[in-house]
This record gives C-alpha cells, structure tokens and sequence, in this order.
C-alpha cells in the first residue's frame, strides 16, 4: 500500500479505488454467474481480468486467486471455484477497505 501511496499521491489514491470501485465488483460477480453456469472461457476471462486489475493495487493473495480461478477453468475444473469463491470475496472486500484507508491518510 505504501509504493501505492507514492506512485498515486494525494487524489491520485482516490482515482485509484474509483478504478477498483468500478470494476472489481462486477468481475467477481461475472466469476460467479459463470460458475453458476457452468461456462468455463468465461470464467477465465473474468477472473483473468479480475488479476489484471488488482495487480496494480499489489494484491497478491487475490491475485493467486483469480490465477487459480484461471487454471481450474481452463483445466475444466469448476468445482475449485465454486470452493474459491467466497474467499475471492472475503480478499477483494479487504482490499477495497485496505485502498479507502489509504485514501483517508
């Protein structure tokens, strides 16, 4: 969060979690609807996406998340998700509050 703070200083953080505000919640939603149908490329696009996104923010447990998410949905393995998917939850929730902190300093 600190190499985020100096590369985004003061409003840049805001435009930061704006990003994340605006597509992270989407994205995991589109992991679990694709999950829920059973469409495994479109699994792999959103939780690929859903990497893409918060590798800019440092998140590195969700990140190996999505990445996992990734591989079982190429391998064909939905049911891996359908176990991951709360976590994906629980992990981008806490860095969504990890940014809004950041944003207050």
């Amino acid at each position: 969060m600190q190499q985020l703070q100096r590369e985004f200083p003061g409003a840049g953080m805001r435009v930061v979690l704006g990003m994340l505000e605006e597509e992270g919640p989407g994205l995991v939603e589109e992991i679990a609807a694709a999950a829920k149908r059973g469409d495994a490329p479109a699994l792999r696009r959103a939780a690929h996406a859903l990497r893409g996104a918060v590798a800019n923010f440092g998140a590195r447990r969700l990140g190996t998340l999505c990445q996992e998410i990734e591989a079982g949905a190429r391998a064909g393995n939905l049911s891996l998700v359908a176990s991951q998917l709360g976590q994906v939850r629980e992990e981008y929730c806490r860095v969504e509050l990890a940014l809004q902190k950041a944003c207050l300093n």
